[in-house]
């Protein structure tokens, strides 16, 4: 019977999640302190690569006492943009990011040069086009900062889940094949993954666990 299996298996109430049930069990995860944002993108990160295969998992153990053979599932290294923005740009010299200021600049200087009742206008607007130019280099190494900042903060998170998500595979291998040789239970199953890093941050509670587990079960029966 699928419905009330963490009550009749564990003991525990509606509401809780795995990593309540892990907590319980005397396993804490450590949490890292982090913005409400970069946690949001965190979260999003891992609904969208990890927590399905989790969710299945458990879904399967519930409904057949197994897991199915199956090839790596999760992300192996950040995309491709975020690896581009945490590594630092091939840098210029400031005449070679602002050869046009520089020249005009340059050809007022000469005209000031050869006509000296103008000098002070012309100096004065190449000198106005020169403190255009700075703060042009100014804010764009600020922008460049705050992004790589935000992508700093973002791609360390990341990475953990990677991380969390080999830590995960390793002991899912672990229990798939136990549950296949009759070594394991299917309540020491899920014990055992709801003990791994991705477990204790899967956002279910186990009566989503058990609605999911019953219409994989159905599934299997039609």
């Amino acid at each position: 019977m699928i419905m009330g299996w963490f009550k009749n298996s564990f003991g525990i109430g509606a509401g809780v999640t795995l990593g309540d049930m892990a907590a319980q069990t005397g396993v804490a995860m450590a949490v890292d302190i982090i913005d409400g944002s970069t946690k949001k993108l965190q979260d999003d990160y891992r609904i969208e690569h990890f927590d399905p295969i989790v969710r299945d998992d458990i879904s399967h153990i519930i409904a057949r006492g197994a897991l199915s053979e199956m090839s790596y599932p999760f992300p192996t290294e950040l995309d491709s943009n975020a690896k581009a923005a945490q590594q630092p740009g091939e840098k210029s010299s400031f005449v070679q990011r602002h050869k046009i200021a520089v020249g005009i600049t340059g050809a007022l200087v000469l005209v000031a040069i050869c006509n000296p009742k103008q000098s002070a206008i012309v100096l004065l607007i190449g000198l106005w086009l020169l403190v255009v130019a700075v703060g042009i280099t100014i804010f764009k190494k600020a922008s460049r900062t705050a992004t790589g900042m935000m992508v700093g903060a973002l791609s360390a998170p990341r990475e953990q889940l990677i991380k969390d998500g080999q830590q995960y595979w390793r002991i899912r291998e672990y229990v798939r094949q136990a549950l296949a040789a009759s070594e394991l239970s299917p309540q020491d199953a899920v014990l055992k993954l709801s003990r791994t890093q991705l477990g204790q941050q899967f956002p279910d509670t186990v009566e989503e666990i058990e609605a999911n587990a019953f219409y994989y079960k159905q599934k299997l029966q039609q």
